[in-house]
């Protein structure tokens, strides 16, 4: 072991939370497998959460697939719900076929967070095999982020069943983010009159989507996304 993995290695138990923090960020960039336990170690057992949070993203980034195990492990079981979220978002960057399961299991945790967390880590992994799974939560859905993650994922996957559904929960709700993805979503099935709806509804700046690696912003982003789905 070098002598800069060895100070890092030493800041990690730093009294200082921040020096904390710098150090596991900086193993998950120079760190071997040959520490990565002592990094786990941090995800589960530091004082300050920010210094947990970081870990466990720096334990994926030493390991990548290798660390599966302990990243689904951490998602469904750590105690800090921050550290839950950002292992979940890991998963997104893990083999699709090894976190399927888990992230359809985490779509019931009553922590909105939770499950709005896991629909994004399903597209960004593209686990269409839990396209059924997504469709039939949209009913029980009430979070707003989770259902227009939701309305997002089918639309990607072109899951055109969904569409009577989505009309119904366009009608409903009071959410501009979530009329103008539902909107998105029918459009993208070929309705006509969801597109003419997209073009003049409520411009909502921050709302985004990423299609085939590019992320189009805004209304005119989403209409210009509708080319390449």
């Amino acid at each position: 072991m070098n002598e800069g993995i060895e100070d890092l290695l030493a800041r990690l138990h730093s009294i200082d939370a921040n020096d904390r923090v710098k150090a596991a960020a900086d193993l998950g960039e120079y760190g071997t497998p040959v520490i990565a336990k002592e990094v786990l170690k941090a995800a589960w057992e530091d004082e300050a959460s920010t210094v947990r949070q970081i870990a466990i993203q720096s334990y994926y980034k030493i390991l990548k697939n290798k660390a599966t195990d302990e990243i689904i492990h951490a998602a469904k079981f750590h105690l800090d719900e921050y550290v839950k979220i950002y292992a979940i978002s890991v998963l997104g960057s893990l083999n699709p076929s090894l976190v399927a399961q888990p992230l359809a299991e985490l779509l019931n945790n009553e922590n909105p967070k939770i499950r709005s967390t896991s629909l994004r880590s399903m597209i960004h992994a593209g686990i269409k095999e839990n396209v059924d799974i997504v469709y039939t939560r949209l009913e029980i859905e009430t979070n707003d982020l989770a259902l227009k993650n939701s309305i997002e994922l089918l639309a990607l996957w072109r899951y055109k069943k969904s569409k009577e559904k989505i009309a119904k929960i366009i009608e409903n709700t009071n959410s501009e983010e979530v009329k103008t993805m539902g909107l998105f979503a029918l459009a993208s099935f070929g309705d006509k009159k969801s597109k003419k709806a997209l073009e003049t509804c409520y411009d909502d700046e921050y709302i985004r989507i990423i299609v085939k690696n590019k992320t189009y912003r805004g209304k005119n982003g989403l209409l210009e996304a509708l080319k390449y789905i």
